[in-house]
């Protein structure tokens, strides 16, 4: 696999990147925690996760944007930056300060370059949307969970690929094949 060859989907390679994301999450949150208690300090697990969490989904998703900016298939990692909310928002039940996801979204889009861009606002502001209706979702015993957590997915992931498909003239091919993907 190149940057210019993919010879693994991207959707294959972000699973895997989400699955060292997780590995290095479980393992920084055990080193805090295990450090904190080892010098008799108390520790709010609680304020542990949440800040371990966001800093490892922000590192991850801004670093892996800066590896693929100038690329033609910078796009690609759309559902990894899925993955990675619903991980955060949905299985750790994270709750990301707002602040920090608005800050992270402009840092994003001042390294593409784009934050002048209306649609990168719109497509900023779904992400924002997804990340608030997982968590609310993740935290609510509502019933049927499984159903829930796929339609918001299906419904989020349908709306991010449009602004990607439109944002770079993608073919209504490949953005069927993406929401597949998903």
């Amino acid at each position: 696999m190149t940057w210019s060859m993919w010879l693994v989907p991207p959707f294959v390679t972000s699973i895997f990147f989400v699955l060292g994301v997780i590995t290095l999450y479980w393992s920084i949150f055990n080193w805090v925690t295990a450090k904190a208690e080892s010098l008799n300090k108390p520790v709010n697990l609680n304020h542990v996760q949440i800040w371990v969490g966001a800093l490892c989904a922000s590192v991850s998703i801004l670093a892996l944007q800066m590896l693929v900016r100038d690329s033609h298939l910078s796009w690609t990692f759309t559902s990894f930056q899925l993955l990675i909310l619903l991980f955060v928002a949905y299985f750790l039940q994270i709750r990301i300060p707002y602040w920090m996801i608005v800050i992270v979204a402009v840092v994003f889009m001042l390294i593409n370059g784009n934050i002048q861009e209306p649609l990168s606002w719109v497509y900023t502001f779904i992400f924002g949307a997804f990340y608030v209706v997982a968590y609310a979702q993740s935290v609510r015993m509502w019933p049927h969970p499984l159903m829930r957590y796929l339609m918001t997915t299906l419904i989020f992931a349908m709306a991010l690929w449009l602004f990607v498909k439109f944002r770079f003239s993608l073919s209504w091919r490949t953005y069927v094949e993406e929401l597949i993907t998903t």
